[in-house]
């Protein structure tokens, strides 16, 4: 039987395992490396679990078969791991991504759970897209957490994961407006992720407007960005799509399938 409300407990030991000074230079790589405040440490749950530490049965082998004997033991996906907690659309969390300080971009890993009908932030981000009628869309974490740190609080992530139309549907309960902020890389991956999501957007007659960020330079991320030149910088190369270049997107998104 699967347990969110043990994993929950367990963030939360892990939040507190950071910020009390237990595991002082991983709070210095969170704090400083990432740049994360306390403030924002404590508002998103951000923790570490030491390498070695006691992890209750039920979250080592979460979403497992216990009377089997081949079920995964998650340890090593926990152990010496930075923690952000997920939660659902409306607050209650559905599962715990983790990853290993210093491993750049590399992927984080998480419980298992269905990504594509989940965006991160969007609990604490829907009353901002709502009163705005506006919504940012960034690809990881560390975007998301460093935007609303910046005061942009009506941002969301995909996780990592495309745009599918269950998280269109969470999006159109709150905004008209959309703006894609993926990262710019040397090999064109999020300009053909960004180009899917247009595609998959403008099917939909909810939206009014589509924008994009993507003129900041090559091998950049929201994250990386926003910290380096601030948020005000980052948001000056938004710019909204024609209908012109909306339809150039989706034929050059069909044709590469």
């Amino acid at each position: 039987m699967l347990r969110l409300s043990d994993i929950n407990t367990f963030s939360k030991k892990c939040n507190k395992h950071l910020i009390s000074g237990k595991v002082g230079s991983q709070y210095s790589y969170v704090s400083k490396k990432r740049a994360f405040s306390s403030g924002t440490i404590e508002k998103h749950m951000i923790g570490f679990c030491p390498w070695g530490s006691d992890i209750p049965f039920s979250v080592r082998y979460f979403g497992e078969d216990i009377d089997s004997d081949e079920k995964r033991d998650w340890k090593y996906n926990l152990w010496g791991r930075i923690t952000v907690p997920i939660y659902g659309e409306f607050g209650k969390m559905v599962s715990l991504a983790t990853k290993k300080p210093g491993e750049g971009k590399n992927p984080w890993w998480n419980f298992p759970f269905v990504k594509s009908n989940s965006l991160f932030l969007l609990d604490k981000a829907k009353s901002h897209a709502y009163k705005s009628n506006r919504i940012y869309i960034v690809e990881g974490y560390c975007d998301a957490l460093t935007l609303y740190q910046n005061g942009l609080k009506n941002v969301v992530a995909l996780m990592g994961t495309a745009l599918t139309t269950r998280k269109v549907s969470l999006i159109a309960r709150y905004c008209n407006n959309v703006v894609f902020c993926f990262d710019v890389d040397e090999n064109k991956s999020g300009q053909r992720a960004c180009d899917k999501a247009v595609s998959l957007l403008h099917s939909y007659s909810f939206c009014e407007s589509i924008s994009v960020i993507d003129s900041i330079p090559v091998g950049e991320d929201p994250d990386s960005y926003v910290k380096a030149n601030g948020l005000p910088s980052y948001l000056s190369h938004e710019r909204e799509l024609s209908d012109e270049e909306i339809f150039e997107i989706c034929e050059r998104s069909n044709r590469e399938g």
